[in-house]
């Protein structure tokens, strides 16, 4: 844990995951610039009562509270395409939309109305990951499925990581120079749960997650794409549910799956050590994610930049090279000593310079994303309710 003094507005930030809940203390100087006071990683799997007593009477966070706001990131927004002011409707349409993130909207919910106990009277926002591509073109964003039965039930491909996505492009378009609303990116987020988003304009045009978080690249525990016919073959050969094959594909495939082991540090150990299944999950993994970088370089011939941001985007060296180097022939020249080094500031930059387009790692900061649409909201420039 990290904190300051703080000196202006607080936002006190929620960023609630599948396995943890960071938690930061975001600062709005009287000149508007946002600065991380305070910041905690705290256990997911504890209670959000006891989440929240531990961050009000927590060491560096005294002088962060009482809060002006609170920022909530939920993963699922339904139909809510910007940042809101929560009250009774919005609960119920994050409670809504759990059956489509199960791993994270109950956990969000929780912790709003944990704190709405705790520190009554303070405005809550919730910060949508869905909304970033709420604007996708129909072409992209619409399923070949029955027109009735997807306007009934909202059968579309929403997207998710948008917060890291806004984050990263804010963060990319102050590296090159540009004007964020100039910018095209294909940004990979690549943690526990992992996308690739093309970025036109400024804004998304497509993505590899759809209706929920589970579908495009292989994850820690989740599948990714694979053929819609493998739940009911399932289902007829194997005997199982449609709630237990859906249970496998979300908490016992992806890496897991593959190998027996979802952290990738551990797997790259293990393949190091001439575990063929190891090296096979590792193969798997970054293949997946070629083919949907390999896919939006096409979208975007005015590519600015390949940006890769999330925990393991940000810190496995390994993953990134074995992802750019088979891509020299589409224009990305990875500096090998570049990108072994740490990630200094918050973008460093790790292609030769040779090349047409750059290749960004960019430091995650999704809970100043989320501070500034809550100051947004507070401010009476988004949406309140």
């Amino acid at each position: 844990m990290t904190s300051r003094a703080a000196s202006g507005e607080t936002a006190l930030v929620f960023n609630a995951g599948s396995v943890t809940v960071k938690v930061a203390g975001i600062v709005r100087e009287p000149s508007s610039h946002l600065t991380r006071a305070a910041e905690l990683v705290l256990d997911g799997h504890e209670t959000p009562d006891g989440l929240l007593d531990r961050v009000i009477r927590g060491s560096g966070f005294a002088d962060t509270l009482p809060p002006a706001v609170i920022g909530h990131r939920v993963v699922h927004g339904g139909p809510l395409r910007d940042a809101v002011l929560v009250d009774d409707s919005v609960e119920r349409t994050i409670e809504q939309y759990d059956a489509l993130a199960p791993l994270h909207n109950a956990a969000s919910l929780a912790m709003i109305r944990a704190a709405a106990d705790a520190l009554p009277g303070v405005p809550q926002v919730a910060v949508f990951d869905t909304a970033f591509h709420a604007n996708m073109p129909p072409e992209a964003s619409q399923y070949a499925l029955p027109a009735d039965l997807a306007e009934r039930f909202s059968l579309r491909r929403f997207g998710f990581h948008g917060i890291s996505c806004s984050s990263a492009t804010r963060a990319a378009a102050a590296h090159l120079g540009k004007d964020a609303g100039d910018l095209s990116l294909v940004i990979c987020h690549l943690g526990g749960g992992a996308s690739v988003t093309a970025v036109r304009h400024g804004s998304s045009v497509d993505t590899s997650m759809g209706l929920t978080p589970l579908g495009g690249l292989v994850m820690a525990t989740r599948s990714g794409d694979v053929d819609p016919a493998v739940i009911p073959y399932l289902m007829r050969s194997a005997g199982l549910s449609a709630e237990a094959v859906l249970n496998m594909l979300m908490h016992r495939s992806g890496l897991l799956g593959l190998c027996g082991e979802s952290d990738l540090r551990v797997v790259r150990r293990r393949a190091d050590h001439g575990e063929e299944s190891a090296r096979m999950a590792l193969a798997v993994y970054t293949h997946r994610i070629r083919h949907y970088v390999s896919a939006y370089l096409g979208l975007l011939p005015d590519l600015d930049a390949l940006v890769f941001t999330g925990g393991i985007g940000e810190h496995d060296a390994q993953t990134r090279l074995d992802v750019v180097e088979p891509l020299r022939h589409l224009g990305l020249h990875m500096d090998i000593r570049a990108n072994a080094s740490s990630v200094e500031g918050a973008v460093t930059r790790i292609d030769t310079g040779t090349g047409p387009t750059a290749v960004l790692v960019v430091r995650a900061d999704e809970e100043t994303a989320i501070a500034r649409e809550a100051f947004a909201v507070l401010d009476g420039r988004l949406s309140r309710g």
